[in-house]
C-alpha cells in the first residue's frame, strides 16, 4: 500500500504543478535577441543561451509531463524543451519556451507570435493544412493499461474489457467513445480532469484501467518501477509528434529538420529518449 501512496503523492503534486502553471501565459514576438527573449515569459528556458545567437519563442502548454512541464523553480523542463534546445546547440539558435493554452496553437503561428510550437503536437493531415510539421522526432500508440496484480490476471485482450471501468480524461472526446465502445456502456467511463488523474483514478482501484499515450506511461514506469502496469494494446495504427512551424516557413522547418539529423548521428537523441522513457520503445 505504501508504493502506491507515494505514486498518488506523485500525481497529486504534478496536477498540483500543472493547475499552477496555466496562471502564467505571456506574450513574445516572433524572433528576438536573447535578452529580449529571456523576458518574454515567466517560463524562461531551462538551459543557458548564447547571447550570439537568434532566440524563437517557442509556445508549449508546459503544463504535460514528460515532454514539456515545470520544473521545482518554475522553469520549463521536459524532452520536448531539452530536444530542442539540443537541437538549437547545433544550429546555433536559442529558444524560449511560453505558457500558452494549446488551443493558441494555429492562431499563435499565423499572426506571427510563435515561431515554433511544442507541445506533443501529432502532424495529423488537418494540422498539416494549417501549418508545417518538421521531421517526426517521436512515435506512440494509444493503449489501455491495468496494474498487474492477481485480480486482474486474466485480462490479456480488449475483449475482456467488457463491462470493466476504465478511467479516460474528460477533455478527451476520442478516449470517450473508445472507452465506451470497448467497455460496452457509457456507465462504465470514469472521467477525470486530466491524465493523471485518470491514472490515479486506476491505482485507486476505482478503474480497471486507463486510457493513455504509451510514452507517458513509459515515463511513469521508469519513475516508479515498483508499481507494475500491463499494456493491453488497442491495435491503432502508431501516430508521430514533430514540432510545428508557420506554413510556408521552410527555412525554419530545414534548420530544425539538420539540428534533429545532427542529434541523431551523434547520440544524442538516444541519452534523450533513454532519460525522459527509458530504454523501452513504443
Amino acid at each position: 500500500m505504501q508504493k502506491y501512496l507515494a505514486v498518488l503523492v506523485s500525481l497529486c503534486l504534478m496536477t498540483a504543478c500543472s493547475q499552477e502553471a496555466n496562471k502564467g501565459t505571456t506574450n513574445g514576438d516572433n524572433k528576438v535577441p536573447a535578452s529580449t527573449a529571456q523576458q518574454a515569459s515567466t517560463a524562461a528556458v531551462a538551459t543557458k543561451q548564447n547571447p550570439d545567437y537568434p532566440t524563437y519563442l517557442v509556445g508549449s502548454e508546459v503544463t504535460y509531463p514528460p515532454f514539456s512541464f515545470q520544473d521545482n523553480n518554475g522553469k520549463p523542463t521536459g524532452f520536448e524543451v531539452e530536444l530542442l534546445n539540443a537541437i538549437g546547440e547545433a544550429e546555433k539558435f536559442n529558444v524560449t519556451f511560453v505558457n500558452t493554452p494549446r488551443s493558441e496553437v494555429t492562431n499563435t503561428l499565423n499572426n506571427g507570435r510563435f515561431s515554433i510550437w511544442a507541445a506533443a503536437l501529432s502532424a495529423s493531415p488537418e494540422r498539416a493544412a494549417e501549418m508545417d510539421f518538421t521531421q517526426p522526432y517521436l512515435e506512440f500508440t494509444r493503449d489501455i493499461y491495468i496494474v498487474d496484480k492477481p485480480e486482474n490476471a486474466t485480462i490479456h485482450s480488449v475483449d475482456q474489457l467488457k463491462g470493466k471501468k476504465i478511467a479516460v480524461s474528460g477533455s478527451s472526446k476520442s478516449s470517450i467513445e473508445l472507452a465506451t465502445k470497448v467497455t460496452g456502456s457509457a456507465d462504465n467511463i470514469v472521467k477525470s480532469e486530466n491524465f493523471f488523474l485518470s491514472l490515479q483514478s486506476t491505482y485507486l482501484g476505482k478503474s480497471d484501467g486507463t486510457i493513455g499515450d504509451s510514452r507517458i506511461l513509459q515515463y511513469y514506469q521508469l519513475k516508479h518501477p515498483e508499481i507494475k502496469m500491463r499494456k493491453i494494446a488497442l491495435n491503432e495504427p502508431k501516430k508521430e509528434i514533430a514540432f510545428a512551424v508557420k506554413k510556408g516557413n521552410t527555412e525554419l522547418t530545414t534548420k530544425i529538420n539538420k539540428g534533429l539529423a545532427t542529434i541523431k548521428s551523434n547520440g544524442t537523441y538516444d541519452k534523450l529518449v533513454e532519460k525522459w522513457f527509458g530504454k523501452t520503445q513504443s
